[in-house]
């Protein structure tokens, strides 16, 4: 602006994008925090994905461990932090980007980013976000975190829990965060056991009903099984036993 009288600008604000590295892994968060919208009484879902970076056949595929803020009702995107050891900055800047252009969190959904196997899914984890935050406020589908699940329990709520991981991924233990009732049957047998769990009484219509597996796909899965079955309030637990453990150890250690 040597050559002319500089036209006027305004200053739009700052959302905090940012990143930092941590050995091998990487950091990176753009908006407001859980902890900030509950401080100000702000209606939000939290929900959580661990898509990896880039296509799963192809060599070195690693998780983003991704949590995404919204507004259930109007769509408007609050935040989100990830951390993984690569492609970790890339989706908050893409975030961040999307909510300085006011997208809505379903938008992300239809977001065409960079693909080719080394580098990305043909569904991005921003767009897996996404189609999480849309099922949610089309009212397809609602989500509980492991920690409301664990506070539910505090409170002394009846909730079930479904697992339907494969016999093999549930040799560990049940869910360490919640000590309530569960309920192990594998996804590709959970629609022929589901009379037969109804009529021994381990799964009531009506009590709430909490699917789980270990990312949260096959829950959602599960979910609408269920929900088309007479429990139209069955619920997701976000990002599932992967998010769990985390959220466990943070707890054992406090």
């Amino acid at each position: 602006q040597i050559a002319k009288t500089p036209s006027p600008s305004v200053y739009k604000g700052t959302i905090g994008a940012s990143v930092v590295k941590i050995f091998d892994l990487t950091a990176a968060s753009v908006g407001v925090n859980e902890r900030t919208l509950k401080q100000k009484g702000l209606e939000y879902k939290a929900v959580y994905n661990h898509a990896t970076q880039h296509a799963g056949y192809y060599p070195n595929a690693l998780p983003i461990h991704f949590k995404l803020l919204f507004n259930p009702t109007s769509g408007m995107i609050y935040g989100g932090q990830a951390v993984g050891k690569d492609g970790v900055e890339k989706r908050v800047d893409v975030l961040s980007t999307a909510m300085q252009g006011g997208m809505k969190a379903n938008e992300l959904a239809d977001l065409e980013l960079c693909y080719a196997p080394p580098y990305g899914s043909a569904r991005d984890p921003i767009n897996q976000a996404g189609m999480i935050a849309g099922n949610i406020m089309a009212g397809l589908m609602d989500t509980v975190t492991p920690m409301e699940l664990a506070e539910m329990e505090k409170a002394g709520k009846t909730v079930t829990l479904v697992d339907v991981r494969e016999p093999s991924e549930v040799e560990g233990g049940a869910l360490a965060l919640y000590a309530g009732s569960q309920v192990f049957c594998p996804l590709g047998e959970l629609r022929e056991r589901l009379p037969a769990l109804v009529a021994e009484g381990k799964l009531v219509k009506g009590a709430e009903v909490v699917v789980a597996c270990k990312s949260g796909q096959r829950a959602h899965v599960g979910a609408r099984m269920l929900r088309l079955s007479g429990f139209p309030d069955a619920k997701i637990l976000t990002g599932s036993f992967l998010t769990a453990q985390v959220f466990a150890s943070i707890a054992k250690e406090n």
